[in-house]
């Protein structure tokens, strides 16, 4: 489950929650070979081997676990930073500056230069809040 909002002296915003079960992963199944054909000159118990030894080699079920409740860096640039960035540009046009706090999570672009969320905020100019991840002092959007 993520939770996300845009919180000021002067504001609230709405909750944004984010945890889809029914994301799934793309999951590239081998074919299943055909079943083998049964010759003139097989005997029913060479047959019946021949079956054997092919559902044997057949491939397994896949069962996919998510590694985590992650975020992708898109669906957080598509859905989730545009509401930050209304925020950050009332309070620019209210008191001439806004700054956007987020952690270390991937999907937030801050461990890169070069990504589809930094991006985002270069375009509307938005400036970010220094924080280092192991910071020891009180942070509102880490657990205490």
């Amino acid at each position: 489950l993520h939770l996300a909002s845009s919180v000021s002296w002067w504001y609230k915003g709405d909750l944004i929650f984010y945890y889809d079960e029914h994301d799934e992963a793309v999951i590239n199944k081998p074919k299943k070979p055909y079943k083998p054909r049964r010759r003139k000159a097989d005997t029913d118990e060479v047959y019946a081997q021949r079956l054997m030894e092919w559902e044997a080699n057949l491939p397994h079920d896949i069962d996919i676990k998510p590694k985590g409740n992650s975020m992708t860096q898109r669906y957080y640039t598509d859905n989730v930073l545009p509401h930050h960035i209304k925020h950050v540009e009332r309070l620019v046009q209210r008191f001439g500056q806004g700054y956007l706090q987020e952690d270390g999570d991937n999907s937030h672009g801050t461990r890169s230069e070069v990504n589809i969320a930094k991006q985002l905020k270069d375009a509307y100019s938005i400036k970010m809040h220094i924080h280092p991840l192991q910071s020891p002092d009180l942070n509102l959007i880490e657990a205490v």
